[in-house]
This record gives structure tokens, sequence and C-alpha cells, in this order.
């Protein structure tokens, strides 16, 4: 637990408390004072002052993006290319989560009920913790509140190119991948439970389901309409040393895909590590029987993250196969 400030005007969190006690921006200037804050509490704030947000559907569905915040990911992503892993994340999030309200290249079909689909983008760095939107609400927004906020997607990489990099919310020189897993669950139990009110939304809501063929015994299964999406370049490496933990792996059915960017015979033990760790965590596709876990470790690979997002974010499947199967994979 580590002791940090935050403005209860603007959300803003410190790691340090400022010199006149208040926070630094200006539209808080004279009302911002800085009041203590322990970083475990990040999962469940509730931003004071901030209008009230509330949910008009009855039945929703869920996608939790879990963002690999780490220094690390400002390395180059691949030699002979300046493009950081982080700004190729950003952008890939962008268009595949664009795709859903502005058509692609793909396909121009866009999402049929964007105020049902809800996204929350968590980064995760030695803590985890839910980005902050463009007015400093938790970042758990519909679709077609995303297309409000960024009609562009240029302007939705730059603000997610920021919110991982020099305004994220966590510290960034570990990976705590358990403490990224624990909150993406607790989101994720929200959901199923009707209740988002530890993240400022009120509004009585359920997470649809759908149903798909279970493939060896030709069985319907109804399955929640969640998906959580994990990506990181590295391995579990938390400033406690303990070790990770994957609440996802006693579900039935789990919803947790992982994809990992780097290189997974890398001569960095803690590069390979984190390709065992997500190839291991990943879910098993009910449909195609195959994990669902995504290696982006060369520029052809990177190009199917823009899909990936966008087939996350519509809770449409669960691995590679299920990708090419909507027209988004590589072939």
């Amino acid at each position: 637990m580590t002791q940090k400030y935050r403005c209860p005007i603007c959300g803003e969190i410190y790691d340090d408390m400022s010199q006149d006690g208040f926070c630094s921006k200006a539209e808080c200037y004279g009302v911002g004072l800085l009041e203590t804050y322990d970083d475990s509490s990040a999962s469940s704030v509730d931003i004071s002052g901030k209008e009230s947000i509330s949910i008009d559907s009855d039945k929703i569905g869920l996608c939790v993006l879990v963002c690999d915040a780490s220094g690390s990911m400002e390395t180059p992503a691949f030699p002979g290319n300046p493009a950081t892993r982080v700004r190729l994340v950003a952008n890939a999030a962008a268009a595949g989560i664009s795709d859903l309200y502005a058509g692609s290249d793909v396909s121009e079909q866009t999402f049929s009920k964007p105020e049902e689909a809800y996204i929350a983008i968590v980064a995760f760095g030695e803590t985890a913790a839910l980005i902050k939107g463009k007015s400093g609400e938790l970042f758990i927004k519909t679709v077609a509140q995303i297309q409000n906020d960024f009609p562009m997607r240029e302007d939705l990489a730059e603000f997610l190119y920021h919110s991982l990099t020099d305004e994220c919310p966590v510290d960034r020189g570990y990976t705590d991948i358990t403490k990224a897993l624990m909150l993406a669950k607790k989101i994720q139990t929200a959901a199923i439970e009707g209740d988002f009110s530890a993240y400022g939304i009120s509004g009585d809501f359920r997470v649809m389901e759908h149903e798909l063929i279970e493939k060896e015994t030709n069985q319907m299964l109804s399955v929640p309409n969640t998906r959580i999406l994990i990506y990181s370049d590295g391995g579990h490496n938390p400033g406690d040393r303990t070790p990770l933990e994957n609440p996802f792996e006693t579900e039935e059915l789990s919803t947790l895909m992982t994809s990992f960017f780097g290189n997974p015979d890398s001569s960095d033990t803690i590069e390979r590590k984190g390709a065992d760790e997500m190839r291991t965590m990943a879910c098993l596709c009910p449909k195609h029987k195959m994990t669902g876990y995504f290696l982006i470790n060369t520029p052809q690979r990177y190009a199917m993250l823009r899909g990936l997002f966008r087939m996350a974010s519509g809770a449409s499947g669960f691995c590679p196969a299920c990708l090419k199967d909507v027209g988004l994979g590589d072939s």
C-alpha cells in the first residue's frame, strides 16, 4: 500500500504532497486541497465533484482492456523501426475501437448498439488502475460515449498513448500482472452483478448473454457477453516478489484473452517468462478449442492487433480462429 495524494475536485493523483498543499491544475486553484489516498482504492474511487454518470441501457456487454504501462513498453517494437510498443498499441487499439463506430477497410459495417457496449481500460505497472477519461472520470465508457469524445481515431490514439505514458495513473517501474488481473476480475464481477456504483456509474442493468456451440459436445453454451484482454511485453515482476495469480483460471469458461508483445525465444529471461505466462493464462475457445493467445513478434503480426482489439471490444470471439472467422485475422 503506497501513500499518495488526491485532488477531490479533478481526481488527479500525486506521488508527493505539493509545496502549498493544493492541486497544481488551474481549474482547481484555491479549492483543490490535496487529501491522503492509498492506491489500493484506485479501483473503486468515487470522483467527487463530477457530474454523475448513469447507464441508460438495461443490458450491456463489457470488454476490459488491460494495458501494460511498464517502462519497457516505450522501447522500439521491431528492429529498424523507431515506433515504440506503446505507440503501436495505442494506434491499434484506437483503430480497433473506432472501427466499431466509424467502419474500417476490413468491413464497413459498424456496431449495431454502441450505447450497450462498454469498454473499460486498465493500466498496470507496479499497481493497476483504470485510466481517466477526458474529464477525469474513470474510464468505463460505451462505444457511443467514446465516439462522442473521440470522433477521430487519431485523437483516441493520442489519448491512449498519453494515458499509458506521461499521464499514466500507476507507477511504471514494475510489472504486477496479478494486480492487473484482480482489478479486471473485479470490474467484470461488478458488471455481472449489475452494479457499477463503485466506479461512479449509477443505474440498473444486466450483462447480456450470447449462445455458441461447443465443438466437442455440439452443445449450446450460454456465455456472458464479457471479455478481458491483457497484453504485456514481459513477465510478472512485482516489487513485493509475490507469485502470479490468475483469478480467471477457476472459471468454468474463462473469458481471458492474452497477447504477448515481443520475442518468446528472447535471450532476456523476463521476456521469455512473459510469453510463457501470457500463453498459459489464456482462455480455451469453446468453439475452436484453441487458446486465446496472440503473439505479436513481427510487423506482419502487428497488423492483426487492430482486429484483436475490435473483436475483444465487440465480444465476438475468443481465439485466433475466431478472428479469422469474422475477417479480421491474418491469412
